[in-house]
């Protein structure tokens, strides 16, 4: 998420935009696989949905983080509303257009959204 906004104050080009946004959501996803094996080993194993959901909840996971995972659900990221005016704020103190708005119609056609 930082990345994206530290990635913009050098100028970059919207294809730079979604190059990167799509690594991160790649990098993401691998994560988010990885917890989720691990989630099924542990379930498995017979650790109690209670217990797994206390241990998201000291990591300060959210319990749709946790039914997501759950599910099997990948929930990509797309930045949120403080993000995107960053962005702009950014390519308005370098004098140059915002690459993040350029891409995004990209971005919503590969499937990206804030409401995923």
């Amino acid at each position: 998420m930082v990345l994206l906004v530290c990635y913009l104050v050098v100028k970059k080009t919207p294809n730079d935009v979604i190059e990167r946004f799509i690594a991160s959501n790649r990098s993401r996803f691998n994560v988010q696989k990885e917890m989720y094996r691990d989630l099924k080993a542990a379930q498995l194993l017979g650790v109690s949905t209670g217990n797994l959901k206390k241990e998201f909840k000291e990591r300060q996971l959210s319990t749709d983080t946790y039914n997501s995972l759950n599910k099997g659900v990948f929930k990509p990221y797309f930045p949120s509303e403080d993000i995107q005016a960053r962005f702009n704020e950014i390519a308005t103190s370098i004098g140059e257009p915002n690459p993040f708005r350029i891409a995004l119609p990209t971005l919503r056609q590969l499937g990206f959204t804030s409401e995923t």
